[in-house]
């Protein structure tokens, strides 16, 4: 039984002021005070084994568990705007917000973000007014500083219901047997409080140009922005022995820059109501994490943790990279290097590449697309209209998991070359002692450093090969990232609408049509796994982890949508 109660209050009180100076100049002022709560309520209780069949009430069960949390908020903000236009062609906006939030600490509790935007209507100017070719254009920038507060209940460690489990088994769950209570200073799916919080903060920085030719028959929107977020609160992992998972800090900078582009056209246009509409987007955003708190080069976001195919924040690298065991190369820290093949002619991976996962944890991959972009197109001719929107992802890895553990099990596609001859390419030698890159002499048995000659052995795509060298499954992860760039019809349909005329003699219909409709038809890419954008930590801020993963959906349907 689970019983969930959400109350949400919000109250903003504004007042609003203009005022003409001169018939080219207004300037617009608002004041506002803004007070916001949040209260839940979450209980849960199990029942487990009715005492007599067809009562389905909770006071008829063996035993049963129950808990429940409470979460408050309260959020108190003044505000101000104030607008300046001048002769409807240059606007200057400057706002500024002030805000108290519950979920920090008092000393820290109190955040401003102020705003300024100006922008330029250059197609005003009397000499581009009565332009046949211009329509519109516009110069714009924007400067903004926003503040973000933490979850709640950040600040502090609270007592929870302790469970022990060993994640194969139900475990023990307190009260136990019944009648013996235990808590625990929060638990392994947490993190610990931390009274110093500050708010996160972000500035951002944007340049754009809107052009719209021909009556707005073309019209074209570029933008160019930085951001730069400071103390971003991210949980950090802490090791176990402190008897925590983790802890939330202020823990990292992170830049962002990027471009955008929009093109809208419309190709026909016809009195007798033929129109073809066909807008085009493209992206490409470039971020960074410039530094981390004090003790950390790296943290963990999500995956399996260990350095076995994680998604982390790593300094100096943008965010969300795949970072995991590598395989080890003439230069272990260099993964374009030419491989280092086992020379050890006693070794059962004698001629193959040294065994995978011996080489260092490093960032084996890169989440981020190098652009994205869209294509949508409407066709409409008397009430019906035909559409579709064509999505592009060019760059950007996922480690597939899935393919990892199909080939260490020997069901994957690409075992099937088992027992064909191979010499792989790369130079002999091996790790020593110490994991340093060594080689053996002629007499095989005294270790030089380095790397030794061209390998020139030959083997065979064997099942030792595939199940303990070239798998991802519980060793390395490298060689299963893949590229996961793709054009996706992302939909289809076919659509009609009823005429006024028609409706007219209809009693109680204002509007009427009927759609055909697919989403993800078709979908066009190089990616092995089930899907280049799927994602193993769900709706996370994360992406780029394949394992074992639900394939994407396809749907069609009919949709009628009437109007009364």
């Amino acid at each position: 039984m689970i019983d969930y109660f959400n109350k949400q209050f919000n109250s903003d009180f504004t007042v609003n002021l203009k005022k003409s100076i001169g018939k080219d100049l207004s300037v617009n002022v608002l004041l506002g005070h803004n007070y916001f709560t949040l209260t839940q309520s979450n209980r849960f209780v199990q029942g487990n084994s009715f005492l007599a069949s067809d009562f389905y009430d909770i006071s008829n069960v063996a035993s049963f568990l129950s808990s429940e949390t409470k979460i408050r908020k309260r959020t108190m903000a003044f505000y101000a705007d104030v607008d300046f236009s001048y002769k409807r062609m240059l606007y200057l906006t400057l706002t500024g917000r002030r805000e108290e939030s519950s979920t920090l600490p008092a000393a820290n509790n109190t955040f401003f973000y102020p705003s300024a935007n100006l922008g330029w209507i250059f197609s005003e100017l009397n000499s581009l007014k009565d332009s046949k070719v211009l329509s519109y254009g516009k110069l714009r920038t924007s400067f903004a500083q926003v503040g973000k507060d933490a979850p709640a209940y950040s600040l502090t460690s609270p007592f929870t219901t302790t469970s022990i489990k060993d994640g194969f088994t139900t475990g023990i769950t307190f009260p136990f047997p019944g009648n013996i209570g235990g808590y625990q200073i929060s638990s392994a799916t947490t993190t610990l409080g931390n009274p110093d919080l500050k708010p996160e903060v972000t500035l951002s920085y944007e340049a754009g140009l809107d052009l719209g030719f021909l009556d707005d028959r073309i019209s074209l929107s570029s933008t160019v922005y930085y951001s730069k977020s400071k103390d971003v609160i991210f949980p950090i992992s802490l090791p176990y022995t402190t008897g925590y998972a983790g802890k939330l800090l202020n823990a990292a900078t992170i830049t962002n820059k990027g471009v955008e582009f929009t093109l809208n056209t419309t190709p026909v246009k016809t009195s007798s109501g033929l129109k073809w509409d066909v807008n085009f987007n493209w992206s490409t955003n470039r971020n960074k994490v410039v530094s981390l708190a004090p003790g950390f080069d790296r943290f963990f976001i999500a995956g399996f943790g260990g350095g076995e195919a994680e998604i982390d924040a790593v300094a100096g690298q943008p965010y969300g990279v795949i970072y995991g065991n590598t395989t080890p190369h003439v230069d272990l820290n260099d993964l374009k290097s030419p491989l280092l093949i086992t020379d050890d002619s006693t070794d059962p991976g004698y001629g193959q590449p040294v065994a995978f996962g011996q080489g260092p944890l490093m960032v084996i991959g890169n989440t981020n697309p190098k652009w994205i972009g869209s294509i949508i197109n409407n066709l409409a001719y008397k009430g019906f209209v035909f559409g579709f929107q064509i999505d592009i992802r060019h760059g950007g890895d996922v480690y597939n998991g899935t393919r990892g553990a199909l080939t260490n099990k020997g069901t994957a596609a690409q075992t099937i070359n088992r027992g064909t001859p191979v010499t792989f390419p790369g130079l002999l030698g091996h790790l020593d002692a110490n994991g340093s890159v060594v080689h053996f002499d002629v007499d095989g048995a005294t270790e030089l450093p380095g790397p030794g000659a061209q390998n020139t052995v030959q083997t065979t795509y064997s099942q030792y090969y595939w199940q303990n060298i070239w798998n991802s499954f519980g060793a390395g992860q490298e060689m299963d990232v893949e590229d996961a760039s793709f054009t996706r019809i992302r939909q289809v349909s076919l659509s009609y609408e009823l005429p006024k005329s028609v409706l007219t003699k209809l009693p109680f219909f204002s509007g009427l049509s009927i759609t055909l409709f697919a989403n993800n038809p078709k979908l066009w890419t190089k990616y092995d796994g089930v899907d280049p954008e799927t994602s193993l930590a769900g709706p996370a801020n994360a992406q780029g982890l394949d394992y074992f993963n639900n394939p994407g959906t396809k749907s069609y349907g009919i949709r009628l949508n009437v109007g009364f």
